[in-house]
């Protein structure tokens, strides 16, 4: 068995080599980089059986890699955050390491390699797809932070009754009507790291949590009004979302 390590830090990658070696003495290291650079040109010249990944490089992102070459090769992750969870398994991720993690975190990762890897030297997409579906029900976004001038706030995601984009800003409405300008990129990024049992986009411009919701009514012939509780302000529907927003709400 051959891996790769994908680390910028000189002791975490010390920390992988030695738990390899306590692991099974006989893995081999192929190569090691730093860089988005340097990751590129290993990736071309090996063929590992696993590769170990931080997250954050000197020169990006390891998903900006992953993006430029086709991996299918199984990826244990190692970071300092837990920012990345969702992007970690839309690629090959078959596990997440948050630093500083002990050996058994390490071992329990191996083990899950080897039980995936038992009958196949590479994943199958059906086991990827499992792996991402089980991970992502328990995964969603606990929490999201605004800084205003030298203040950060944190936000807990379930109080947030909505989240809208106002003036080409995404805000995140909080009870009672108290709003907080977000640092995420778009409204979509947002959707997808939310419980969709708890969130729904009900047009373009918003989404809607429904443990705020109070009542809704028609607002006319293709379109619905819903009115969050506390008085806080309603939201319609688009008419290409209504049909969807009816069976969200009796799921």
């Amino acid at each position: 068995m051959n891996v790769i390590l994908i680390e910028d830090e000189l002791p975490a990658r010390e920390k992988l080599i030695s738990f390899l070696d306590e692991y099974d003495s006989s893995i081999e290291i192929s190569g090691v980089s730093d860089s988005i650079t340097t990751s590129t040109a290993l990736l071309k010249e090996c063929n590992p059986d696993l590769i170990f990944a931080d997250i954050e490089l000197l020169d990006g992102t390891v998903f900006s890699l992953f993006k430029e070459i086709k991996v299918t090769t199984p990826i244990i992750f190692t970071t300092s955050y837990d920012d990345f969870l969702l992007d970690a398994f839309n690629t090959s991720g078959i596990a997440y390491l948050l630093k500083p993690f002990s050996f058994q975190q390490f071992k329990n990762a191996m083990d899950k390699y080897k039980s995936l890897t038992e009958k196949k030297s590479r994943i199958s997409d059906s086991q990827l797809e499992i792996l991402h579906k089980t991970f992502s029900a328990r995964n969603y976004k606990k929490r999201f932070t605004s800084k205003v001038k030298d203040t950060i706030y944190i936000i807990e995601t379930k109080d947030i009754s909505s989240f809208n984009v106002e003036d080409g800003v995404i805000v995140a409405i909080t009870k009672p009507n108290k709003s907080f300008i977000l640092n995420e990129v778009s409204l979509k990024s947002i959707e997808e790291a939310l419980d969709p049992s708890l969130f729904f986009k009900a047009n373009r411009s918003e989404i809607v949590n429904i443990n705020f919701i109070e009542k809704v009514k028609r607002y006319d012939r293709d379109r619905l009004i819903i009115y969050l509780k506390g008085g806080q302000k309603t939201i319609i529907t688009s008419s290409r979302n209504t049909a969807a927003f009816r069976d969200w709400l009796s799921t």
